[in-house]
């Protein structure tokens, strides 16, 4: 397979992530895609899409939902690779504010953990947003809404 035609078969979102670059940084940490969770209800709701693409996407959430329950006792769970997407497509439903991040590099209980300073406080270095809240309800509508529109552009 020649490079160009290997370019041509990425797909879509994999070429709007690398675009994305040219932006600060965007960071969604995990306590904020915590907050975006799905039920059996939503899940059954998509499924109610009457598509290709509803069936598809109920079942992998279906199958990821039956490896969480046994984890999750208050039966709903996480979207957290959704939520990184939905991010990229759909900005304005999280809530940011610029910070600069490093990472913790010492320390017996801190190693690995990534420490926020205010840009203000440090001037000169790098910023990236970081999400401190997310919409959650405008979040599934636009994941419903997107369901539908992919099994219309399957069509």
């Amino acid at each position: 397979m020649n490079s160009n035609k290997a370019f041509h078969s990425i797909p879509f979102i994999v070429l709007l992530a690398l675009l994305r670059w040219m932006n600060p940084v965007s960071v969604l940490p995990l306590d904020v895609t915590e907050s975006t969770r799905v039920d059996m209800d939503y899940l059954m709701s998509l499924n109610e899409v009457k598509s290709h693409a509803g069936t598809l996407i109920t079942s992998i959430i279906q199958h990821y939902f039956a490896q969480c329950q046994s984890c999750v006792p208050t039966g709903d769970i996480p979207v957290h690779d959704s939520s990184a997407i939905m991010y990229l497509f759909h900005p304005e439903v999280y809530k940011t504010t610029p910070f600069h991040l490093r990472v913790e590099c010492t320390g017996t209980f801190t190693c690995g953990m990534m420490v926020a300073y205010d840009p203000s406080s440090k001037p000169g270095l790098e910023v990236c947003n970081v999400a401190l809240e997310v919409n959650a309800n405008k979040f599934k509508s636009i994941y419903k809404e997107a369901v539908c529109a992919l099994q219309q552009y399957l069509n």
